[in-house]
């Protein structure tokens, strides 16, 4: 009997092994929030044994009560369950919630494959490395784990002391609502996968907000302090087109590497006396990083800080851009450069009010097809489509050719020679070079067609690019730069130093004079009353998307 319980526990131990590398791949990215003093490994070993418990009690009525099957199995799960989380750590600096598998669809999109494919380490063969020994020990553990009914008794024996004597984790990283948020790796080291996900669960349920509550946010949403100077915008602007660029930092701005402009066209489009600059602007996005920019500036809100605000939001009614600004669906439409699928892209779209969507799947292709659009292409059939559509119109113009992996350059008729920039940096710039080409023959359309003149253009990032994707840790601004043009007010009057993306949609309805009612989290750049985000601001978004508040107060 002892002899089986043994090997029981040796291939017990292995899954606590998978679940302890982890923690440890993730302690060596750094997205730890607390510092080595403030977590505790030893804390954490009994949050491995919990979550390895709870995987081994699902492998059971998977396996039909087979002891060595139950074991092979946990030992998998516990595999896959480290490998996703750090490769998601490793891309997004979170742990992988299980909630993500809501979106489950998005693992065969090639953009993102390539992304994380870019992203491995030699660590990372532990894993394939930890899976054949596995077997090998499982397959030689054959008639040496006897019967389950004892074997488990002895298990759950075993456990019941170490879980008796283990210290108790304080209530507060379970219960405390605001800890959770604000260090929520942390959080998960110390209680465990499976106690977060529950926390999780509960806390991103539908929330019924008290008569109370719904004063105070009515209050908030109808404070225009700092949200409403007046209609700056000529009469004659009638278009808006935003143009959200991928992964877009201000390092890039006004660079100049080899003799050479990086970005020569918006180097030049930030001097002229009808375009507002600002390269101060910091990042709001958390888990869902592009799909998080895309809600803070199409709704004013702010994303959740636990889950992918999309998977909620895509059920929910929300106060869309479009809208706001006075156009109909009809009026409105998106271009995406990939599958209109991704990220609830094609859902979230009736809830920003975009009736109208192109991608990749629509764009006329003539000889070779590829699976997402870059850049020359996506300006190129953006100009076609304000062309040929009905005005006004409402734009929003996606791009993806700065994106992650940064292992070769997407331009080919643009070099850095520079071997004191790290090559990932350099390929980074070739393709910002790209980009800024396709965005000045775009103005020059809409210049010929004259729609620039008649049009507020906004062009911002959804997020900075990873900095350890480009190996420049520490060296690189991971501020945002935002480009009005035509936005009819005098650029030095406006807020020149730190904003926040919150602020775009804010600013862009204060500067066309829109008389909605919400104008969103943030505050106007125009604002002499212009004051940041704080955590009161975070809370009212939180409890605004948590309770759908929309449906019944619009």
């Amino acid at each position: 009997m002892l002899k089986r319980i043994l090997w029981f526990l040796c291939l017990f131990l292995c899954s606590m092994l998978n679940l302890y590398m982890m923690h440890r791949f993730q302690a060596w990215e750094g997205i730890f929030e607390l510092g080595g003093n403030d977590v505790s490994w030893a804390r954490a070993w009994f949050s491995i044994l919990l979550d390895v418990t709870v995987l081994f009690a699902l492998s059971l009525p998977l396996t039909g009560f087979r002891l060595r099957g139950s074991l092979l199995l946990c030992f998998y799960l516990s595999l896959a369950l480290a490998l996703c989380n750090v490769l998601y750590g490793r891309f997004f600096h979170l742990y992988f919630s299980p909630l993500l598998l809501l979106e489950w669809r998005n693992a065969s999109d090639s953009s993102l494959i390539t992304t994380v494919l870019a992203g491995a380490q030699w660590k990372d063969l532990y894993f394939p490395l930890a899976g054949i020994v596995f077997f090998l020990i499982w397959r030689r553990s054959k008639d040496q784990v006897g019967a389950w009914i004892p074997s488990l008794g002895a298990l759950y024996a075993f456990f019941g002391i170490i879980l008796a004597a283990s210290p108790k984790t304080p209530d507060d990283f379970i219960h405390n609502k605001s800890l959770t948020e604000l260090y929520p790796n942390s959080t998960t080291f110390q209680i465990g996968l499976m106690r977060f996900f529950k926390a999780e669960c509960e806390r991103l349920g539908t929330t019924t907000l008290s008569q109370e509550r719904q004063e105070e946010i009515r209050a908030f949403c109808e404070d225009r302090r700092g949200r409403v100077s007046g209609r700056t915008a000529a009469p004659g602007i009638e278009n808006l087109i935003f143009i959200l660029v991928e992964s877009y930092s201000t390092a890039s701005c006004d660079l100049m590497v080899d003799g050479k402009e990086i970005t020569p066209f918006l180097n030049g489009l930030r001097r002229k006396e009808n375009v507002y600059f600002n390269g101060h602007m910091q990042e709001n996005i958390v888990n869902g990083e592009s799909s998080d920019g895309q809600i803070i500036y199409m709704t004013g809100l702010l994303p959740l800080r636990k889950g992918v605000t999309v998977s909620l939001a895509r059920n929910n009614i929300l106060p869309g851009l479009p809208a706001q600004a006075g156009y109909s669906p009809q009026q409105s439409r998106i271009l995406v450069p990939t599958n209109p699928t991704l990220w609830q892209q094609e859902r979230m779209n009736e809830v920003y009010g975009l009736g109208q969507c192109y991608s990749y799947k629509t764009y006329p292709w003539e000889g070779e097809y590829f699976p997402y659009l870059e850049d020359p292409r996506v300006f190129s059939y953006a100009a076609q489509l304000d062309s040929a559509s009905a005005k006004p119109f409402f734009s929003l113009v996606l791009t993806l050719s700065m994106h992650s992996p940064y292992t070769e350059p997407r331009c080919k008729d643009f070099t850095l020679a520079d071997e004191r920039l790290p090559e990932p940096y350099r390929n980074y710039l070739i393709d910002c070079h790209m980009t800024d080409q396709a965005i000045g023959e775009y103005f020059a359309h809409l210049e010929q067609d004259g729609l620039l003149d008649k049009s507020l253009v906004v062009i911002t990032g959804d997020h900075a690019p990873h900095t350890p994707y480009l190996e420049m840790e520490g060296r690189v601004s991971e501020e945002l730069p935002l480009y009005i043009v035509n936005g009819g007010f005098d650029p030095q009057s406006a807020r020149q130093d730190t904003i926040q993306q919150v602020d775009v949609y804010t600013s862009i309805l204060d500067i066309l004079g829109s008389d909605a009612s919400w104008r969103g989290i943030g505050h106007s750049i125009l604002s002499p009353d212009y004051t940041r985000i704080n955590e009161e601001s975070w809370q009212v978004s939180e409890d605004i998307i948590l309770s759908d508040y929309f449906r019944d107060n619009r």
